[in-house]
């Protein structure tokens, strides 16, 4: 069976994100922007056609493990080693609309559910998982 069959990959583009490790990054639903977080406690958010910054974001103290943007609202979720989820507004992306606290140890990654607006879980280095 070959497990490549159906599949076209190919490098479309390539930039440099950070000076730092870069460890997670995600496409937008609409496919607009891409989400770029790492080392450097910053999201880096670009324009997928040509990969141009459209904004930084600097709210978090510590790196980010992960970001998603919602399948259904304009909505991006980035999660830290500082232990916390913020939420941000993916079309005024100024600041971040809410965070949430309560895990006691780093965050390691987030999602938002494919069918509730209002639902998203994260998970931390001590195995809980919180929604």
């Amino acid at each position: 069976m070959d497990v490549s069959k159906g599949f076209t990959f190919t490098e479309v583009n390539s930039v440099r994100a950070s000076a730092n490790k870069v460890v997670c990054c995600h496409f937008s639903s609409d496919g607009k922007f891409l989400a770029i977080g790492g080392h450097d406690k910053k999201v880096v958010l670009c324009y997928t056609d040509a990969l141009k910054l459209k904004t930084t974001l600097e709210e978090h103290s510590s790196m980010i493990t992960d970001v998603r943007f919602s399948p259904s609202m304009p909505r991006l979720a980035t999660s830290s080693f500082d232990k916390t989820v913020r939420v941000w507004d993916a079309d005024n992306f100024g600041f971040s609309l809410r965070t949430f606290m309560g895990h006691s140890a780093s965050l390691m990654s987030l999602d938002f559910h494919p069918n509730k607006d209002d639902l998203l879980c994260s998970c931390d280095g001590d195995g809980e998982i919180r929604y």
